[in-house]
């Protein structure tokens, strides 16, 4: 399914997004601007684990109350969690947005002038990045994505660019190198930089090539993947 832009709710919906190539996928995201405003939770897409959803937060304020610390739960507060994970700073920006599993507990934290709450076992929950935003404080990101859930925003090293091997085109196997494969998607360059991360499904395959001075390998069926949202 491609993507497709719901007015009534002035979303972006990202169903089966895995499914496009990195071109079709930054054509359609730089078009999400103010006017698609993101709506106040995500509560009717509870149990459709791997949508991704891309909209605009406004500036400040809540409509409601916000579960966890990332992962959220799937009604909390969209755009006052989005604050709380970082994502977007008091005066709003975009977002996307991954539906994932529901968690056994969540945990509340004060963060980013959002406190959220404690909350047990729910049925869905959602995972935030900013989309293409550079971030203060960011940590260094990880060799590559194993372990790692939903998404994640991090910052490439010069030297963390230069390293490691990478499977895929626009998407990559949850083993390949984080910041050699940022590179190569033209997420950033080789200097490095601040990377926004989205976990996605596994593939049948994997296809190589070489862009930006980095050559990536063919890979047959691998059971996770991510791509990058800047």
């Amino acid at each position: 399914m491609a993507i497709f832009k719901n007015t009534l709710r002035g979303v972006v919906l990202a169903v089966g997004l895995a499914g496009l190539t990195g071109a079709a996928q930054a054509d359609e995201l730089s078009k999400i601007t103010s006017a698609d405003i993101c709506p106040a939770n995500l509560s009717s897409l509870s149990g459709a684990v791997g949508t991704v959803v891309s909209c605009w937060c406004p500036g400040s304020g809540r409509s409601g109350s916000i579960w966890g610390s990332g992962p959220y739960t799937v009604d909390s507060d969209l755009c006052g969690a989005a604050r709380h994970a970082g994502a977007v700073p008091a005066a709003g920006g975009a977002i996307w947005v991954r539906i994932a599993k529901g968690e056994s507990s969540y945990q509340g934290s004060t963060a980013n002038g959002e406190t959220t709450s404690n909350y047990g076992a729910y049925g869905g929950s959602i995972n935030i990045a900013a989309r293409g935003a550079a971030k203060a404080a960011l940590k260094s990101c990880p060799a590559n994505m194993q372990g790692v859930s939903g998404a994640l925003a991090c910052e490439c090293s010069a030297a963390a660019t230069g390293a490691g091997p990478v499977w895929g085109t626009d998407i990559y196997t949850e083993d390949s190198s984080i910041c050699r494969a940022a590179v190569h998607a033209g997420a950033i360059g080789a200097k490095g930089g601040p990377v926004s991360i989205i976990a996605v499904g596994g593939q049948p395959s994997y296809n190589g090539s070489t862009r930006n001075g980095v050559k990536s390998s063919a890979y047959g069926a691998w059971g996770a993947s991510y791509m990058f949202a800047n």
